[in-house]
């Protein structure tokens, strides 16, 4: 169950990786995402406390759950393990993989040069900032004609 958790941590962070160098803000929506994610699933408290209900549901299908009550029971002795959720988490997990893969396998053509205008832009404003007067017109001519690229 490490592998399955670590397949779908880089599953994820191959996703976010991805998009965050388009989308810079993205990251402080994820680190709201991933304390709501921790909400949701069932580490502090047992998925048998929960009863049959709609909201037992709704945590078993996060792919998180089924190695989480895997452990519990490894570690404690007392979990709830339900085949087919885990599954269905493992099918979630692969496919978080591999659609993580085709995300970074259409964004690794526009990497670098967003990489490269993110450092220029960063150096520029960097400069300006600390007074920096030699240098910095020919690197602004470079970044606006498209020389440095």
């Amino acid at each position: 169950e490490l592998a399955h958790l670590g397949i779908l941590g880089m599953g994820f962070g191959i996703i976010i990786s991805s998009m965050t160098t388009k989308y810079r803000d993205l990251s402080i929506l994820v680190g709201f995402g991933v304390q709501l994610w921790m909400y949701a699933t069932p580490i502090i408290y047992p998925i048998s406390q929960l009863g049959n209900g709609l909201l037992k549901t709704i945590l078993l299908i996060n792919p998180v759950t089924a190695p989480v009550e895997i452990f519990r029971y490894a570690v404690l002795g007392q979990g709830t393990i339900v085949p087919a959720y885990l599954l269905l988490s493992w099918v979630i997990t692969v496919l978080v993989a591999v659609f993580g893969v085709m995300i970074f396998n259409h964004v690794e053509k526009t990497f670098m040069d967003t990489m490269k205008l993110f450092m220029a832009t960063t150096l520029l404003l960097y400069g300006r900032f600390h007074g920096w007067t030699r240098g910095a017109g020919l690197l602004q001519n470079q970044v606006s004609t498209g020389i440095l690229f």
